[in-house]
Order: C-alpha cells, then structure tokens, then sequence
C-alpha cells in the first residue's frame, strides 16, 4: 500500500481539506496530451475508479483509484507514470523490454521494422539483447501473435517476430519478415495472406 509523504509547513500549501507538497505541485502532470507514442488519439487526465478494469497500454498492469491517461473514444488508459516511458513492453518480444530510440536505428541493424517493413527513421522502440526493432506504430497497435483464421490454415497461426527467408504456402512467394506458422505442420504465410483461402 502506497503512504503519503508528511506535509509539513515547510514542504507545502494547505487549504482547508485541501494541502500539497510544493515538489508535487511543480511536477503536476499535463492534463491533456495531443500526441502520444503508444496512442494517437488526444488523452485527458481522468481519475479512475477503484472497480476498473482498465489496464495500461504502456505496462499492461491494471489501473486501480489513481489519476490515469484516457482516450475516450477507444477506453485506453495509460498510467500517469508511464506516459512519459522510455520503455515498452510488446507482446511479440515478450522476453525483454523495448527501449524507446529517439535518434534512429542503431549501426548494426538493417533500419527496417522486424513486423511491418516500415523504415525506422527517427524514433523506434529496440531491443539492444535481441537486436529486435520496431516502428511506433506496430509498438502501439502490434499485430496478433496468434492467428485463428480457418479460410487460411485449419491450425492456429503463430507470428515468428524475426527476419527469417521462406515461402508463403498462401501465394508461393518469397518473405523474409515475420511470417505466420503453423507449429503442427510447417506452414508458413506473408502477414498480408491471411484471409487466403487454403
């Protein structure tokens, strides 16, 4: 359980029921953002109910009785703390965390992202453990690790998030990024040929 710091007549302000540390005054967040890396629509400061179910788009942990991020058209939250994150947690680099590159691509990558294709420019999330990278955008709205999709494949599909050669089964051309397989019967399909009947 989180305790507040004591309030003491050199630290802060009080009003009535009203007190607060000068230090958390100056550091008070923002109350709207127009633009943020994890979600592209504006984000009001809102506080969040005790009973929600809500959890961070940044860290993926709940977000319970304390001021949060919110879209309203979408219901994302993003906790206070990690608004202004260096770091990412991804679902298709589920091991380590991503670091947030606002400089471009490293020397020793190929400056494209391992998901999409898309050529990394100025910002980038990246795993320096993994050399993993993606865009913004596939860091925000990553595409699914699991695929159910039976008009392609009578298995479940699972992403292999890495630069690997192969053959699409679906249109019989070449890929060399992060196809869907199949771990049953080596079946392997570009992203864009789900939804090809088999």
């Amino acid at each position: 359980m989180e305790t507040a710091a004591k309030l003491t007549p050199s630290s802060g302000f009080a009003f009535r029921t009203f007190s607060i540390h000068v230090s958390c005054a100056r550091e008070a967040p923002t109350l709207t953002i127009e633009h943020h890396q994890a979600h592209e629509h504006p984000l009001v400061l809102f506080p969040i109910s005790r009973n929600s179910e809500h959890l961070c788009e940044v860290c993926k942990e709940k977000v319970v009785r304390k001021l949060a991020y919110r879209c309203f058209k979408y219901k994302v939250v993003i906790h206070v703390e990690c608004e202004n994150s260096s770091e990412l947690n991804h679902p298709c680099h589920p091991k380590h965390s991503l670091k947030l590159l606002t400089y471009g691509a490293i020397d020793y990558t190929d400056n494209t992202c391992l998901l999409c294709g898309l050529n990394l420019e100025d910002e980038l999330y990246h795993c320096f453990i993994c050399n993993f990278s993606v865009c913004l955008g596939c860091a925000s709205i990553p595409p699914p690790v699991n695929v159910e999709h039976l008009k392609t494949h009578e298995h479940k599909l699972t992403l292999m998030a890495r630069k690997i050669s192969f053959t699409s089964n679906a249109c019989g051309m070449q890929g060399d990024l992060s196809p869907y397989f199949c771990r049953q019967c080596d079946f392997m399909i570009h992203r864009s040929c789900i939804g090809i009947p088999h």
